[in-house]
């Protein structure tokens, strides 16, 4: 007894290693305490949070419906900061003192009124714009002090704000996000250091959260994004698109064949492409001063009852307002500054009920000038299928593309006409053609993909001021053909040159048959046929469309190929062949390629547009790869999208794996000069691997 008093009375008190002990053993159990105490407090606060904003929302719907703020603008956002709330129930946020928050509003078509809450506090603690009835503990979470009260909801054009001091200013919508979020719906690459271009919507890839209702952003982290390219909505079901200031520029066939009604295209935008609104159901268009140019068929094929060109366009193509129901079309005259030249028509808008017969008479004359040029794509893309076109004899000059893909089926070219642009008659249905002596020049495929029968008519030859030059063809006119063998002689001259795109869509098919006369030939000259063997005029015949160069002697050399005259599939180089030449293979759709070894060069763009999937190998032998030889984007449709592997076995006179300039070779973002190593593209990174 006496000893456990001594121990139970002892003044010495506790030993520094009790001591401590205590102490970690307190540590131990804060630590396990304090997140689930900081959790508690987090979401006690952020429920606290989440009902005072949905607290405030309530009191600005009291003043909306008071009329003290007038909510009468379908195409507006407003935004209600609350320090114009008087409500002395509402206080601060339960983390700290409010930095900024506000309320929007808008109106439906419908008369209701949607209200959101957006809102920051000084210690970071935020919701983002969110609809009132959504707003949830789990929308608070903490980032940046900065709220954007310029981003609109939906596709509305104007912003209404009421700030902190009671003032209402008008201002244009920004709308600011992460390069994280802007991939979630897009494809995009940066211009330079301070512009983005938006390449690709991913709708089809991401249609829960890429929906049909479009807001474009203004910036990303910063940099403002300036541009649209070519197909980027193109088909996709979109209904309404917001249109950000900063954009100036919008793509050939940006916003086709959507669902878009009305449009307000801002006063940032200083190029429409072609195309770039084709067959949509617009009936409501606003289009402003600083607007330069606008492509050919930009808004055809829409519901529009008036023809809208700001005074600022310099540039207006052709069927700009094409199958639109506008009450009183006219044909469209070139124009500079204030004055127009009515010698030259430039297009035609409206309907084509003014028309009888299914004949479409260009005018002789307006205002009492005498009509001389159709000027390049002046009505390309009109359509006029089965239609007789009429040109008068005044005229001298047919431009690029006038008539291009019309589907028209009968023209005269009257006597007097010296110039004929490429593609002036390019896709159409002609059965007939008869070219006048008066003509000079004809351009490229001017009249390829067209159904003229007779043999003799079909074969385009070159024209100049001396007449008829027989030794060089450039174009071809025919029907489809199952075998066809170009013409070794014409008029007793030997044909020497097939020019530039001769034949190019000319959907041969079957054995192709080349002269032996011919010593030169140009690129692209076989380009989208569709041929099962050529004899190159040399008397063999090899399956496929390979089209060999010539030898200075005029002889076949089978070590070069010029051209492909086939589609799609895997093709295998035969061995002879050194050279690819440039955009040999380009817009083929072949999904693969095998290469031999010998190869030394492959030109720019050689398989460009193409299909090319899974991997492709570089033989040894290669010394040089030419810009976009193997490029990968997407344009409307995927081309080379699915190239993930490039095997590179080419070897330096070292006997090192070779260096090449892969950015320049798959048209990537960064500098990727290596002989491996990661190549980054915008639609999928290429591996560059050792073979």
């Amino acid at each position: 007894m006496n000893k456990l008093k001594r121990v139970l009375f002892d003044n010495r008190g506790f030993t520094l290693i009790e001591l401590l002990a205590v102490v970690v053993i307190i540590a131990i159990l804060m630590a396990i305490a304090l997140p689930s105490i900081n959790a508690i407090l987090y979401n006690s606060r952020s429920e606290i949070y989440a009902q005072d904003a949905v607290a405030y929302v309530d009191a600005t719907k009291n003043l909306v419906m008071d009329q003290t703020y007038t909510i009468d603008d379908f195409d507006t956002t407003y935004y209600i900061h609350i320090n114009n709330l008087d409500d002395s129930d509402l206080g601060p946020s339960p983390f700290a003192e409010w930095e900024d928050a506000y309320v929007a509003v808008i109106l439906n078509d419908d008369g209701s009124k949607e209200y959101y809450w957006v809102s920051v506090d000084k210690a970071g603690w935020r919701i983002d714009l969110t609809r009132d009835k959504n707003i949830d503990k789990s929308d608070v979470y903490n980032g940046k002090k900065t709220v954007n009260f310029r981003q609109p909801i939906g596709v509305r054009s104007k912003i209404v704000v009421y700030d902190k001091d009671g003032n209402m200013k008008s201002l244009s919508p920004y709308y600011d996000i992460t390069r994280s979020e802007l991939e979630t719906c897009y494809s995009f690459k940066d211009v330079n250091d301070t512009e983005v271009m938006l390449t690709y919507y991913k709708r089809k890839e991401n249609p829960d959260e890429c929906g049909t209702n479009v807001v474009i952003p203004a910036t990303v982290e910063g940099k403002k994004v300036t541009s649209i390219y070519q197909y980027a909505f193109n088909n996709m079901g979109i209904t309404n698109v917001y249109i950000p200031e900063t954009i100036q520029s919008i793509g050939t066939r940006a916003f086709a064949s959507n669902l878009l009604t009305t449009l307000y295209v801002p006063s940032s935008v200083t190029k429409i492409d072609s195309e770039a609104f084709y067959n949509n159901k617009i009936n409501n268009l606003t289009l402003h001063e600083g607007l330069k140019t606008m492509g050919n068929s930009c808004f055809k094929k829409n519901e529009l009852t008036e023809a809208i060109v700001p005074d600022s366009v310099t540039s207006l193509g052709a069927c700009s307002y094409c199958d639109n129901p506008i009450p009183n079309p006219s044909f469209l005259y070139y124009k500079s500054g204030d004055t127009i030249d009515y010698s030259r028509v430039r297009g035609y808008i409206g309907n084509l009920e003014e028309f009888s017969g299914k004949v479409f008479e260009v005018p002789a004359t307006a205002n009492g000038v005498a009509l001389k040029r159709i000027e390049n794509s002046a009505f390309s893309s009109m359509s006029l299928g089965d239609w007789e076109v009429i040109i008068p004899s005044t005229v001298t000059y047919i431009g690029s593309s006038a008539f291009n893909g019309c589907g028209i089926r009968k023209v005269n070219i009257p006597n007097g006409v010296t110039y004929i642009g490429s593609s002036a008659f390019y896709s159409n249905q002609l059965a007939e053609l008869s070219i006048p002596s008066s003509v000079t020049s004809i351009g490229n495929i001017a009249f390829n993909n067209n159904q003229v029968l007779n043999q003799d008519d079909a074969w385009i030859y070159k024209r100049t001021s001396s007449g008829i030059d027989y030794s060089t063809i450039i174009g071809y006119a025919g029907a489809k053909r199952d075998e066809i063998t170009i013409p070794p002689t014409k008029n007793g001259v030997a044909l020497k040159t097939i020019d530039t795109q001769a034949f190019y869509v000319s959907y041969f098919t079957g054995k192709l048959t080349l002269p032996s006369t011919v010593t030169t030939i140009g690129s692209l000259a076989f380009g989208l046929n569709r041929v099962s063997s050529v004899d190159n005029g040399d008397g063999n015949e090899i399956p496929g469309g390979f089209i060999y160069g010539r030898k200075a002697d005029g002889s076949v050399d089978n070590t070069v190929i010029l051209s492909y005259a086939s589609m799609g599939g895997v093709i295998t180089v035969p061995s002879t062949v050194k050279t690819i030449s440039s955009s040999a293979f380009y817009y083929t759709g072949i999904t693969g390629v095998i290469l031999p070894e010998g190869l030394k060069k492959i030109g720019g763009s050689a398989f460009h547009k193409c299909k090319l999937s899974g991997e492709v190998v570089i033989p040894s032998t290669v010394t040089e790869i030419g810009s976009n030889a193997f490029r990968k984007e997407i344009i409307y449709t995927n081309y080379n999208s699915d190239l993930v592997r490039i095997v590179n076995k080419a070897k330096d006179e070292s006997g090192n794996l070779r260096v090449f300039d892969w950015q320049s070779i798959t048209g990537g973002p960064s500098a990727a000069t290596f002989a491996t190593g990661t190549v980054e593209n915008w639609y999928g990174n290429i591996e560059v691997v050792a073979g």
